[in-house]
């Protein structure tokens, strides 16, 4: 506070700041890239304290938009990580002083008070909140007279209660409310129970069909023995131009590829679950997956490039793409002659050697 008083203070406090911690080189952990995945599925919308980018940096290849400035707030028009205190990517937007926590900008007010009225909120890993939310939360608490729509979520949070600040401020938190866990172990039961979400419709939409239901078992039985991270980048991975926001293994297309790719797993042989495919005998599957259907010809420019990007990585085996949301029939082998008189020696083809056996995932499910 006493160097931001002096002339340029305010702006060399904010650069030391940024110089005594890996505020945009730090490695994301666990929490970072599954909360990256469940935003970019549509699952939830972050609020963050902190001014680090890992989040945003945790995408695999997805933009995660996060709002800084009012700016950023009018111009969202899908979800995204809405960093209250600013980000360190950008210095001029930090909140710093007491003056900066007292006044945060008009948006970021808000946006708490939006969610705490109309959301389930979760705190988590918070042992101490700015004033303006500690008002909030209370105002919150007082107009709408309970706070079961409010979690606190902190390793020593049930042990330790009477001398915490929540205890203060929310007295009344029902005891299944106060959840002993990491930021880490929350998360990952967070995205669990997304996951085991899509299981459950798999089932409900395979009842009655004894083919189907075996599938859905096996999709079961592979997904539960993997990391849930590992399971929703797959998903990510799978789309075709899907935006961020929109969900995409948890779409109606996402679920038909998912049922339509257990169809094909062997009962003889070990699945290897990866971030892109899934992997037996030698075989590679992958899904291409576009919530809003489109043109059959997209996937079949997916699965060349995914195709290139395997050979790349060494698999030389068999390929097969399970698509859901494909417009029409897909296209199968070789590519319309782009050579014309030119010598074929000269040419590189690239994408379009690759001839990739495509699977449309309704044919599969009704050949079941």
């Amino acid at each position: 506070d006493a160097a931001a008083t002096l002339p340029t203070g305010a702006d060399l406090v904010r650069r030391t700041c940024l110089d005594i911690a890996d505020f945009t080189t730090a490695s994301p952990n666990y929490a970072h890239k599954t909360l990256a995945m469940l935003i970019l599925e549509g699952f939830v919308s972050v609020l963050s304290w902190n001014w680090d980018d890992c989040v945003e940096r945790s995408g695999q290849g997805e933009h995660v938009f996060a709002v800084a400035t009012d700016q950023d707030r009018r111009d969202l028009n899908e979800p995204a990580l809405l960093k209250l205190h600013g980000c360190a990517s950008r210095p001029p937007t930090m909140l710093v002083t007491t003056d900066d926590l007292q006044q945060p900008r008009p948006w970021v007010q808000t946006e708490m008070a939006g969610r705490l009225a109309d959301s389930v909120v979760a705190f988590v890993g918070i042992g101490n909140i700015a004033g303006y939310t500690r008002d909030q939360v209370l105002d919150v608490m007082n107009a709408v007279g309970d706070v079961s729509h409010v979690y606190v979520v902190s390793p020593g949070v049930v042990e330790h209660w009477d001398e915490s600040m929540w205890s203060e401020l929310v007295p009344a938190l029902p005891d299944e409310n106060r959840v002993a866990a990491s930021a880490e172990e929350f998360v990952e039961g967070l995205a669990a129970s997304m996951l085991a979400g899509v299981l459950l419709k798999l089932d409900a939409s395979a009842t009655g069909h004894p083919p189907l239901m075996a599938a859905a078992q096996r999709v079961s039985t592979l997904v539960m023995r993997k990391p849930v991270l590992t399971v929703l980048r797959l998903g990510r991975a799978s789309g075709v131009r899907v935006k961020a926001g929109t969900p995409c293994l948890s779409s109606n297309n996402g679920r038909r590829a998912v049922l339509a790719m257990g169809t094909l797993l062997p009962a003889d042989h070990e699945v290897y679950l990866c971030e892109t495919h899934l992997e037996f005998d030698g075989s590679q599957v992958r899904l291409l997956i576009s919530p809003e259907d489109r043109p059959a010809g997209e996937f079949l420019r997916e699965a060349r490039l995914r195709s290139v990007d395997a050979r790349n990585a060494g698999h030389d085996g068999n390929l097969t793409f399970v698509c859901a949301g494909a417009l029409g029939p897909l296209p199968q082998g070789p590519a319309t002659d782009v050579i014309g008189t030119l010598d074929p020696d000269d040419i590189i083809a690239g994408a379009h050697a690759e001839h990739p056996v495509l699977l449309a995932a309704s044919a599969l499910l009704g050949a079941a």
